[in-house]
C-alpha cells in the first residue's frame, strides 16, 4: 500500500512539473518582447504604415477612407449596384453596422495605438535616424487624427466645441477615453504635425512620411481652420 501511495505521488509530481510549457505563439510577439531588438521600432513602424494601406493595397485604411468621403459627393458616380457596404455612402443610408466603416474605425485605432507604442519606446535627440521614425510616427497619428475627425466630427468652422472622436494618446488598453472635441481633436493633429516636422531629416520617397509631407498636412490642417495666412506660410 505504501509502495503504491509513494508510486502515485511520484507520477502526480511529474506531470505537474512537466507541464511547465511554453505558451508564447509562434507567429506573434509581444510588444516587450518586439521591442528588446534594436530594429524593432523601424519594423512596428512599418506595420503602422500598413494599417493605413491594407495588406492587398484595397482593403485598408486609406480605400476606406476614399470610399467615405468622395462617395457621398459629386466627384463619383457609380455605374450598376453592388452589396459592397461602400453603396451606402453613395445613396447616404448611415448604417452603424456598415462594415467598411467599422474597419476604417478599427484600422484607425490600430494605426494609433501602434504610434503610440513606438513613440513611447523611442526617446528623442539620441540620433537623427531614431527621431525619423519617432516624426514619422507623429506623422501617421496626426494624419489619422485629422481624417477621422473630418468623417465622425463637425466641420472646424461650424463650432470648436461639438464632439469628435476620442483622442487615444497611450498604448494602455484599459485607456479607453471618452470622444473629444472639435478644437481639442485639432489641437493634437497641430501637435503631432509640428513634432513631426521638427524631428524628421530624411526623405525616403513618397510611400513614408517627410517633413515636406508634415508640411503640406499642416498647410491642409490650417485652410480647414480658416487660418489662411498659416496654410500659404
Amino acid at each position: 500500500m505504501k509502495k503504491t501511495i509513494y508510486i502515485s505521488l511520484l507520477a502526480i509530481t511529474t506531470i505537474f512539473t512537466s507541464c511547465d510549457l511554453d505558451r508564447a505563439p509562434f507567429t506573434e510577439l509581444s510588444a516587450d518582447e518586439l521591442f528588446k531588438d534594436p530594429g524593432a521600432a523601424q519594423a512596428a513602424t512599418l506595420g503602422n504604415y500598413l494599417f493605413l494601406k491594407g495588406d492587398k493595397g484595397y482593403d485598408g485604411w486609406s480605400d476606406d477612407l476614399h470610399r467615405m468621403s468622395e462617395y457621398s459627393g459629386d466627384n463619383v458616380m457609380i455605374s450598376g449596384g453592388t452589396t459592397d457596404h461602400l453603396f451606402f455612402f453613395y445613396n447616404y443610408q448611415r448604417r452603424p453596422n456598415n462594415s467598411r466603416n467599422n474597419r476604417f474605425w478599427s484600422n484607425s485605432f490600430k494605426a494609433i495605438v501602434g504610434t503610440n507604442r513606438v513613440i513611447e519606446s523611442l526617446t528623442e535627440g539620441k540620433d537623427a535616424e531614431e527621431d525619423q521614425v519617432i516624426g514619422e510616427n507623429y506623422y501617421i497619428r496626426g494624419l489619422v487624427f485629422f481624417q477621422m475627425g473630418n468623417v465622425f466630427g463637425k466641420p472646424y468652422n461650424q463650432g470648436v466645441g461639438n464632439l469628435s472622436i476620442p483622442l487615444k494618446l497611450t498604448s494602455d488598453i484599459t485607456d479607453l477615453p471618452d470622444r473629444n472635441t472639435v478644437g481639442e481633436v485639432y489641437t493634437q493633429v497641430l501637435s503631432d504635425l509640428l513634432k513631426a516636422e521638427a524631428l524628421m531629416s530624411f526623405n525616403k520617397g513618397a510611400s513614408f512620411a517627410s517633413k515636406e509631407a508634415a508640411q503640406a498636412l499642416l498647410s491642409r490642417v490650417y485652410l480647414y481652420m480658416g487660418q489662411w495666412q498659416n496654410a500659404i506660410d
